[in-house]
């Protein structure tokens, strides 16, 4: 990442190599910065600020959780990945160790859900996942099971469930996702199941 990554534009995001966005970075004239991440050792969202001096010149920016001071995420160039590693000398913090034994059954079928995360973020990138009462940036949060979308506008709610190859595949045959103002929707390959008309809902869904 670059300072020209935000030509043009007041905010990025940090993206897992599964699409899922990890944290949104907002400019604000290019003076200072705001980090927004989910923090694991809350479990809450925090925003971080920085001046253009400390986001661009530090070799590494420390974002601690504001409330227990614990440093859960480093910014950093691939060349400093493995000092920050060195230095943490291959301990996890015991707050963090549960997440770290629960990564690799986390996830219901981590394939499905890899698949549906990008799909999410590849309607979301066209601008085509929005609530009706004019947000176009759901929340995205992601569970063991499912992906849920909401609206911070109007508190409407969408469950996307990733469970398995139906789910996946009624992703993959919806080109719109539009949440129903203060109301709940789910994508859900049962739902789809249903009766002869359930084709005709998968291309635009709400």
């Amino acid at each position: 990442m670059s300072v020209f990554d935000f030509s043009g534009r007041q905010n990025t995001a940090i993206l897992c190599s599964c699409g899922y966005p990890k944290a949104s970075i907002y400019s604000f004239r290019h003076r200072s910065y705001y980090i927004r991440m989910h923090c694991l050792a809350c479990d809450s969202d925090h925003i971080w600020s920085a001046s253009f001096s400390d986001f661009w010149r530090s070799p590494v920016f420390v974002c601690q959780c504001v409330n227990s001071g614990m440093d859960v995420s480093y910014l950093c160039g691939p060349g400093e990945v493995s000092d920050v590693v060195e230095s943490l000398d291959g301990q996890l913090p015991s707050e963090l160790s549960v997440f770290e034994d629960a990564r690799d059954d986390f996830f219901v079928n981590p394939k499905i859900m890899a698949e549906i995360l990008n799909r999410v973020r590849s309607l979301t990138d066209r601008g085509d996942v929005y609530c009706q009462c004019g947000n176009d940036e759901p929340r995205v949060e992601v569970f063991g099971d499912r992906v849920e979308l909401s609206c911070q506008e109007c508190g409407s709610l969408c469950i996307v469930y990733a469970e398995n190859e139906n789910d996946l595949e009624v992703m993959r045959g919806i080109d719109c996702i539009e949440l129903s103002e203060n109301g709940f929707s789910c994508v859900d390959s049962r739902k789809f199941r249903q009766g002869p008309g359930a084709h005709q809902n998968k291309r635009h869904f709400d």
